[in-house]
């Protein structure tokens, strides 16, 4: 699950980078070229969160003069946009580090997210599961 939820990362990742990429400039030779699009195009991941299936992939090709980039993202089959994967993604990290807290690791160690600010100072002031599930299910029903 981890390898998927770094893909997903790495794709939303390349996909704010190039979002410009028309105006950027291409490499000079053919060969830095495919090296170019080998380099900052992602394969297609496919995962399942929420009972929907998701897939999403990032290609970019360069002509001599432009650099093309564009991701293909779906939702059960049907094409959608990189903020429902992103959305997915926070649902998915947030979900990932709940269950890493019950497994017994610190919350200094869990990697940060936008939004989880204010779950991490409850969960850090009580010590105990029965608090931080109060303190989870609180941050839920505010973002809802």
């Amino acid at each position: 699950m981890n390898n998927i939820i770094s893909a997903i990362g790495a794709i939303i990742d390349e996909a704010t980078e190039m979002k410009n990429a028309y105006f950027f400039t291409p490499p000079v030779n053919a060969g830095g070229r495919r090296y170019y699009e080998k380099q900052h195009s992602h394969n297609q991941v496919e995962w399942t969160e929420g009972g929907h299936t998701y897939t999403a992939e990032y290609i970019v090709s360069c002509s001599c003069a432009n650099v093309y980039a564009y991701g293909k993202y779906t939702k059960d089959g049907n094409k959608t946009t990189l903020t429902a994967i992103k959305n997915s993604y926070k649902r998915l990290t947030a979900w990932e580090r709940r269950t890493l807290w019950r497994n017994g690791m610190q919350y200094r160690k869990l990697p940060m997210m936008v939004g989880i600010g204010a779950i991490t100072i409850m969960m850090k002031q009580s010590r105990c599961w029965r608090n931080m599930d109060m303190a989870w299910s609180q941050w839920l029903k505010k973002t809802s």
